[in-house]
């Protein structure tokens, strides 16, 4: 079985369509059906069944589907490293950022010194959901994520360190009443609808947020959304007032209005004690200390 049968393995499981995955991949129908053919018989191992214009994956497929999707991420990702250590680097790190954050000038400017100085060391980034992040800094597919203290101040399994402080930005649609003014205390906004992701991966930062509400003397009303992405479009549409980090790529959207600073929070490198990378505490002093 090799990566070839494996990706188009992949594409047909998740499509179940042949026709469709082998678009996907820019291949023939026969060219794919002959390679997961040849997959099979190397397995011993039905892994479809082949119904008229229908695929079902046989419950050894699904196996197959839930593991080599991981499987195939950390293949590239060990394909990538030890092209950069051909390529002359000395050393690598990979970087998880939290989905819809800029990295901002400072952490620009502070990651191009970094280059300039260590230019045996090459660095990897990706971005993604919280969960997901934390999942894959946890098994060392990530060495570091940079992330908000409260997404990961509550798990007790990594260890962070402050790159800067951070604030929080509470906006409004163009036509929402309170665009126009500006609030100059969290009490001022209790009798306000806050529209905010209520799924897992948000419930820390939700929590900071009510806490910091109670602490001035009120329970905020609060209208749950699935997504941050489902939240910023009822606030655009005015059903509420929305909350993102002044870092956020929403900060100083033209359909959103600014109406207050109220919080602030620090913004973090989070790595799991037990990750080994010599690079993650000499990274993260840099970016983090007074070099």
């Amino acid at each position: 079985m090799n990566t070839t049968q494996i990706n188009y393995f992949l594409a047909a499981a998740k499509s179940l369509n042949f026709t469709e995955a082998s678009k996907k991949l820019y291949i023939t129908q026969s060219a794919m059906s002959q390679q997961i053919s040849q997959m099979e018989a190397e397995l011993g191992m039905i892994l479809f069944f082949r119904k008229k214009n229908k695929l079902e994956l046989t419950p050894a497929g699904k196996v197959l589907l839930n593991e080599l999707d991981s499987f195939m991420e950390h293949y590239d990702r060990i394909i990538d490293r030890a092209a950069a250590v051909n390529s002359g680097y000395v050393g690598y790190l990979s970087i998880g950022i939290l989905n819809g954050h800029e990295l901002g000038k400072e952490f620009i400017d502070k990651l191009q010194a970094f280059r300039d100085k260590y230019k045996q060391i090459g660095l990897e980034f990706h971005s993604g959901p919280l969960k997901k992040l934390r999942e894959d800094t946890e098994q060392h597919k990530l060495d570091l994520i940079y992330t908000m203290s409260w997404d990961i101040r509550y798990e007790g399994k990594l260890s962070f360190r402050t790159f800067k402080k951070d604030k929080t930005v509470f906006m409004v649609g163009r036509h929402h009443p309170l665009a126009g003014k500006h609030i100059t205390a969290l009490a001022d906004l209790k009798d306000e609808t806050f529209v905010l992701p209520t799924d897992s991966q948000s419930l820390p930062g939700l929590e900071h947020f009510i806490e910091s509400a109670k602490s001035v003397g009120f329970s905020p009303i609060i209208k749950g959304t699935s997504s941050m992405e489902e939240a910023n479009l009822l606030v655009e549409a005015g059903e509420g007032v929305g909350m993102v980090s002044a870092s956020s790529y929403l900060y100083g959207h033209p359909n959103f209005v600014e109406i207050g600073e109220m919080m602030t929070d620090n913004f973090v490198f989070a790595w799991d004690e037990n990750n080994t990378n010599p690079v993650v505490p000499q990274f993260v002093e840099f970016m983090c200390g007074r070099e």
